[in-house]
């Protein structure tokens, strides 16, 4: 449980403030949804709470929020802790880096699970206090897709953090490669394989959701949702074999 705390003071602030931003924009999507509506009406067809809800949270910002947030949860780590000089004391507890390791994953998965949820709880639960209301059958399978696109980004993040010893330099890596992944994901030729994480947490452009009324439908994409779990796993597996052999002296 110690390695799990100290993974947890490593990466709360982080947490906590995307955490906090996450809420914070759910809050006023939901309390200013008429202001707001009335804003955003010439620039999107949104006919229904449900569409508004969609098209701002789990389409939009909301989900901008925690495709950034996620991702960092990963940074960190004996490459940070050597620039920092601290990384001898960490290597001197009785665990192996292994353990070391598994326990950032856990804790960072579990933060990716509460951040997921986090628009689910704040939107379901205030939508009544403007007369409107949201499934929460909709809300809980979008934090599925969420939670899941999120952990495979987490695991992209902590290979580049295991890799790279500069403290900016794996955030600097992996952005880029975000930036290119994106852009060539969503071109018209490839789109159709739906290897976007944007699409997939959005639904956008995916038969598992209806464009009419901005609702999921029909079976779950868990085939979809197996293999990026199994790819993050993957990336999971390198970094604690890359780890193992690094030399810290």
């Amino acid at each position: 449980m110690m390695l799990w705390y100290k993974a947890w003071r490593e990466s709360r602030a982080r947490f906590l403030i995307g955490a906090a931003v996450v809420v914070g924009l759910c809050a006023v999507i939901v309390v200013f949804q008429q202001a707001i509506q009335a804003r955003i009406h010439t620039a999107l067809t949104v006919h229904t709470y449900a569409g508004y809800i969609y098209r701002i949270a789990y389409a939009g910002t909301v989900r901008g929020v925690f495709a950034i947030v996620a991702p960092i949860l990963a940074l960190g780590g004996l490459q940070r802790e050597r620039v920092q000089h601290t990384d001898a004391f960490t290597l001197a507890l009785p665990v192996s880096r292994r353990a070391l390791l598994t326990a950032r994953v856990a804790v960072g998965l579990l933060e990716i699970v509460v951040l997921s949820l986090l628009p689910a709880v704040v939107i379901c639960s205030l939508s009544p206090l403007v007369h409107e209301s949201y499934p929460w059958s909709q809300a809980l399978r979008f934090s599925v897709l969420w939670a899941v696109v999120g952990a495979s980004g987490f695991a992209v993040w902590l290979l580049a953090s295991v890799i790279f010893s500069g403290e900016y330099t794996a955030f600097t890596v992996c952005s880029i490669i975000a930036f290119f992944s994106t852009a060539l994901t969503q071109r018209p030729s490839v789109r159709w394989l739906h290897l976007s994480g944007n699409y997939i947490m959005s639904g956008w452009d995916m038969p598992y959701l209806d464009p009419q009324t901005n609702m999921l439908i029909g079976p779950f994409p868990w085939t979809t949702l197996s293999i990026w779990l199994m790819v993050a796993f993957g990336f999971v597996a390198l970094a604690v074999r890359i780890l193992r052999t690094q030399d810290f002296a």
